[in-house]
């Protein structure tokens, strides 16, 4: 489980960011690695 909400966490918090803060400098460097999030989810798989 904990493997789960590792891989997974990163990528739903990038999905909260991009709806609440879309322009703000912290949001948008990490926004910048979302690939990093997505090999993550595929590592999980």
């Amino acid at each position: 489980l904990g493997v789960f909400i590792f891989c997974w966490a990163p990528f739903f918090l990038h999905l909260v960011l991009i709806i609440t803060c879309p322009t703000n400098p912290y949001c948008v460097c990490y926004t910048a690695h979302f690939n990093t999030y997505l090999v993550l989810i595929m590592c999980n798989s």
